[in-house]
Formats: C-alpha cells, structure tokens, sequence
C-alpha cells in the first residue's frame, strides 16, 4: 500500500524522478524535479534533493498523519528565524489515505551516522552549539499550548498540557507498569505544579538522529513531527537526558 501511495506521489508531484532512496521507516530522499504545475511554491523549481515524509492513514480517527501537521506547521514558523537552520518546507498534502511533506536538504550527515564512522565530534563545542540553536527556537512565541493538530484543544496552561501526556503516557504503558505505580504516578502529578509560562515553540525529540553537522559543526535540525508549544526547559530536559539515544554533553 504504502508503495503505491509513493509511486502515486512521484507521478503527481514531480517532471522527472533520479533516484528514490529509503531513508527511513517513513522518510525517502529523492532527487529529481518538482513540476511546476503540482502546488504554488516559491522555491526553486529546478533538479534538487529532498527529502519526503509519507506516513499512511489506515482509519479517519488515526493520529499518526497529524506528525506530517505539526512539522508542516513548525516549519513555517520557523523560515526566517534568525540563528536556526531547520528543512525548508517544499510541500504539505492532506489525503484521504495518507499524508505528506516534502522538504530540503540540508548540508551534513546526523550525529548518530557520523559515530558509525568513527568521526570526532567534541562534545562541549557541539552541545553548546546545540543549545544555542534551541535557544533560538524558543524565541518562537506560539497561540497556545500542545501539538498543532488542527482537531486538538488542550487547556490554556502548561500544568495542564503536562498532566494530559503524562496520564496518557500511563495509558499507553498498560501492564508494563504496575497498577499501584500507575495509581501513585497519576496522584503525584495531580498534586505537582509547575511555573506557567508563555508557550513557546519546541522540538520535544532532540537526538544524535535529528542534529546534523559538519566536521563537528552543527548545520542543522531535522524531524519536527513532534514539534509542540510549550515550557523551553522541557525541551532542554529532553535533549540531555542522558539515555543513550540523546545527544550529551
């Protein structure tokens, strides 16, 4: 299914295909010529890479194509803002049985790949970098609280959009989680309060998989499908939080 909806996206979006390479369970890079007639753009029309996003929509109430949203919509937000360097949005589609974006690419290989290759990456220089880039972004003022799904309506306050992921979280946990803990996770943050603040815009998955560089200088911030409004701390939190899929210092 997913094959045909890419084939089907290749044929209406663009003059000429050059090569379509798996990037990622959801992501091909693909080099070739957007068509002119296919959407109004301003960007450049001719042969380039980028890199396409293709998520399927098995049922109407699945939330998994509202990522193609939210990145859509933090990306717009984003071009032009001074000190980050974020994927140009090319193209955003909304269908019946799928959705997708296309963006640029940007110079760099990710954090992660360049560690497969053994390149030498100083952490103090690189996490510093990577602060500054975050600070930027949280100069981005948003209308609200939560993630830019056009169907979502949290509470107007951050102690209310925490609650809501973290009782949902617990959900999703089932039996992994012991109910007695469950039961003691969801009173303690009923009873937690957390300084308000103006939402502002945030990355919320910040790792060595979604930081580019080059020669250990950082070019870029990719996948900003969980892109959301909300605290800057909780988006400093994730990304140095020390698992082994983060970026640390």
């Amino acid at each position: 299914m997913v094959s045909e909806m890419l084939e089907m996206i290749l044929k209406s979006e663009f003059d000429g295909v050059y090569r379509v390479v798996p990037f990622s369970d959801d992501v091909w890079r693909i080099d070739g010529v957007l068509r002119d007639d296919a959407g109004v753009t301003d960007h450049d029309l001719g042969e380039q890479r980028m890199f396409l996003r293709l998520i399927q929509r098995d049922h109407p109430d699945d939330w998994r194509p509202r990522r193609c949203v939210r990145e859509a919509n933090a990306l717009d937000w984003l071009e032009g803002v001074e000190g980050v360097t974020a994927p140009l949005l090319i193209r955003h589609r909304e269908r019946e049985q799928c959705a997708y974006t296309m963006t640029g690419s940007l110079p760099g290989v990710s954090v992660a790949a360049a560690k497969t290759l053994n390149q030498e990456i100083d952490p103090h220089s690189f996490g510093y970098q990577v602060g500054r880039m975050l600070g930027n972004v949280h100069r981005v003022r948003m209308p609200r609280f939560g993630y830019f799904d056009p169907d979502k309506r949290y509470a107007g306050s951050w102690n209310n959009l925490v609650r809501y992921r973290v009782r949902s979280a617990l959900m999703d946990m089932g039996t992994r989680l012991p109910s007695g803990t469950k039961a003691m996770i969801g009173a303690l943050i009923s009873r937690v309060s957390f300084p308000e603040s103006d939402p502002r815009l945030l990355h919320h998955d910040i790792h060595e998989g979604n930081l580019l560089q080059q020669e250990g200088k950082l070019t870029g911030i990719v996948d900003w499908t969980h892109a959301i409004g909300g605290d800057p701390e909780s988006d400093v939190a994730l990304a140095f939080d020390g698992n082994s899929d983060r970026y640390r210092t």
